[in-house]
């Protein structure tokens, strides 16, 4: 019984080892070299390059996604110039003591609250009041932010120009405190608002380790040269030029996750 079986056992071994050449032999090896090769060398290599660009750009747009994240708003007291609160119509009176709380006035400025005779449909760019600024007036705002290096620092101010008087000049800064001084880095004063409206100014600075106002506090100024320029929501926030951890990680994890499918793939092959 035990020789029946291991003869057996012998007959179907040799029956498979001899499926194994008969399909071996049907083989074409010119054939099958050929499209091997045009596999990898096409398709497969066209879908792992496709693959590695698809995970690389993924990688990119999440790294810019959190790196733009960064961006910090600075905080500027009085921003929207709602305080004091007036009726429709009502401004700050001439020698009135701070008249724009939070702000440093030169000359004659204080906070408006305009109607539809002085700007269409009454409508300001953030609540109900703007600040105004009259011949050779300016107002200063020091900030509780330092300039920070490798940080870009965009300032927008919307200027707005009255139905019921004529446009003047005026000046939108950004700058530092030194000794006591306001020192402007960047302005800008050629955006013109449409009769009755206001437009959107923007004035930005990008800062490098060499800058040498680094740890100086931040200021904001904002000038007219005649009667009279209308501010409001001004606003201030510094973009992180430095990648940070969260997106160093991210982009490690994107590099790792194309060398294991790169692994995977000639696994495969």
């Amino acid at each position: 019984m035990a020789s029946w079986s291991s003869a057996a056992e012998r007959n179907s071994s040799s029956l498979q080892r001899g499926k194994k050449r008969q399909w071996v032999s049907d083989i074409d090896p010119v054939a099958f070299f050929h499209t091997k090769k045009q596999c990898f060398s096409n398709g497969g290599m066209i879908n792992l390059k496709r693959s590695i660009l698809i995970s690389l750009l993924c990688a990119l747009c999440i790294a810019i996604c959190v790196n733009h994240a960064s961006a910090t708003l600075i905080p500027i007291t009085n921003y929207s110039f709602e305080n004091p609160v007036f009726s429709d119509g009502g401004y700050t009176p001439i020698g009135t003591p701070n008249p724009i709380p939070g702000w440093v006035v030169t000359g004659r400025a204080g906070v408006f609250n305009p109607t539809s005779a002085h700007f269409v449909g009454g409508i300001v760019p953030d609540g109900n009041q703007t600040a105004f600024l009259n011949k050779d007036a300016k107002i200063t705002q020091v900030l509780s932010a330092a300039l920070g290096t490798n940080k870009t620092y965009t300032l927008q101010v919307d200027v707005g120009d009255r139905l019921d008087v004529s446009f003047p000049k005026y000046k939108i800064e950004l700058g530092v405190m030194l000794n006591n001084q306001f020192l402007a880095l960047a302005s800008d004063s050629a955006g013109l608002p449409d009769n009755g409206k206001f437009t959107a100014r923007t004035v930005t600075y990008t800062t490098l380790e060499t800058n040498p106002y680094l740890g100086k506090p931040l200021a904001i100024s904002l000038w007219s040269s005649e009667i009279q320029v209308n501010f409001d929501n001004v606003h201030l926030e510094n973009q992180n030029n430095t990648p940070e951890p969260a997106t160093l990680i991210l982009l490690g994890g994107g590099l790792l996750f194309i060398a294991g499918y790169c692994k995977h793939r000639r696994r495969n092959k």
